[in-house]
Formats: C-alpha cells, structure tokens, sequence
C-alpha cells in the first residue's frame, strides 16, 4: 500500500484550492450579462485524515486511510449559496445537505460503516492468513472550486479509492452554478438546438489533438470507438474554454487514463446561444 502513498499525497496538495466566502458582483439584468468577483482564501470547508482498524485487537490489522478535503463555496445570495451546496452534498453522499462540511461527516462515516461489514470475513481468515492485503482500503476526496465563463461558478470533486484490487481507480465529478440563484448550469442551456452533432466533432478533434494520434483510424486503436463518443456531462466552464473530462473506463480502458477535451469558446460561437457569446 506504500506506493500509493506518494500518490495520494500529490493529489490532496493539488486539488487544495478553495472557492471563496466573500463575493460582490454586479448585473444588468441579462441573463448572461453578471460580473462576479470571487475573492479564494483557501476556505476549506471539511477537512478528516482518518485511520480505522478493522480488527483494534490485532496489532497489524487491515484499516481504511480515508483523507478528505472539501473546499467552501459561497455564491452571490444565502439562497444560491444553499441549493449548490445541497448538490454538492447529494453528490458525496446521496442525500442533500445544509453544509459541506455535514457531507463530509456523512460521507466518512458511510466509508466507515461500510468497511466495518468486512470484518467478518477478516475474522474467518485472520488465523491462516494474517496479511490479506486486498482489506486495507484506502480513499481520498477533494475539490476544486473556481471562476468560470459569463460569471459561472465550478466546483470539481475528485475521487481516488482504493480496495484491494489489481489497481487504484480516480475519477472526478464537476458542477457548474450560476452565482445568482445557484442552479446547476449545463451544456444544453448555453447552447442552441442540434448543438449536440457539431459538438462532439470538437470533442472528438480535440480528443485526437491529446491523445497525440493522426486520425480517427488511430484513435480507434486507442479508445473503445470514436463513433461512440458522447457529450461529458463533466464539463468545466472556464473563462477561456470549455473542458469536457472523460474518466478512465468511460471511453477508453483504464490504461489509457482520463482523457480531456478542451475547446476555446471561439470554436465554439456557431452553436452557442446569442447571450452566452
């Protein structure tokens, strides 16, 4: 488990960046047309380093390392701040919440409670194999939170477990708010009808672009099949383009890794709405 060890480490100092908990912003009433100025003072909102056995008798136990570290986010009212944060909530844990630092609480003990369930099957075998390794368990989340296009908010959490099969998995979930009344903001809204066709060429260009191969032939070789290719609903809408991430498994097999789709904004004026242009 060691070796994961670095791997964890990196990961949690680079998604350690905070939304904010102060903003001011400015509208003139159109629906695209807010300002908002997010001030990000690392505002972490949930943060739990925690080791349980799953025997306290037995001194080389198997356990469960659960590091967790979930950023604040606060948006242009009380109320939009609210439903984001519900969503976030129902993301980790199934079930909306008033804070994320109550789903932080809920998501761990949920980590807990399930790993527990193992140890029946640890104490059955505890005698003639006292290092089953597959039993120690190990999971870290954490988020990102930042200033996107037309005064959007995004809020990515990032996912890394491992239970003791052939490799670790890591994957991530984006959110996109709109700072006034704290809706989920998604691609259909900015874009106009019979979007979807034109769009996915960009994607899968794109796709052919990062993944460094020649042509659709090639990257057919490399991910499951190009004409499968489909719409990320994990799409972060930064200030300068939209990026759409694929986990690993979605696309393409696990070695391949997460594959990113990133496309400026000005390929993208034939199909966006007027008002978000």
């Amino acid at each position: 488990m060691k070796k994961y060890g670095t791997f964890i480490l990196s990961l949690m100092i680079f998604t350690l960046y905070s939304c904010n908990n102060g903003t001011t912003s400015k509208s003139t009433g159109k629906k695209n047309d807010v300002e908002t100025v997010i001030e990000q003072p690392n505002d972490t909102a949930f943060f739990a380093n925690d080791t349980i056995l799953l025997d306290s008798y037995v001194p080389n136990s198997p356990k469960l390392t659960a590091n967790i570290a979930l950023q604040n986010i606060v948006l242009n009212n009380n109320a939009a701040t609210e439903k984001a944060v519900a969503e976030i909530s129902y993301i980790l844990t199934g079930e909306e919440g008033k804070s994320i630092a109550e789903a932080g609480n809920r998501y761990i003990d949920k980590l807990k409670a399930d790993y527990m369930e193992l140890r029946p099957e640890y104490i059955n075998i505890r005698e003639s194999n006292d290092k089953p390794h597959w039993l120690n368990h190990e999971f870290m989340v954490s988020s990102e939170c930042s200033n996107g296009y037309k005064g959007f908010v995004n809020y990515t959490i990032n996912f890394f477990e491992y239970t003791g099969g052939a490799h670790p998995n890591s994957y991530c979930t984006t959110l996109t708010f709109d700072p006034n009344d704290g809706h989920e903001v998604t691609i259909g809204e900015i874009m106009k009808p019979g979007y979807e066709e034109p769009l996915i060429e960009l994607i899968t260009q794109s796709i052919i672009s990062f993944l460094n191969v020649e042509d659709v032939a090639e990257l057919d070789e490399v991910i499951f099949d190009h004409k499968e290719l489909y719409i990320s609903k994990n799409v972060v809408m930064g200030k300068e383009n939209l990026t759409f991430i694929y986990n690993k498994y979605d696309i393409a097999p696990y070695a391949v890794g997460e594959i990113i789709a990133e496309i400026p904004y000005e390929k993208l004026q034939d199909i966006l709405k007027q008002e978000y242009k």
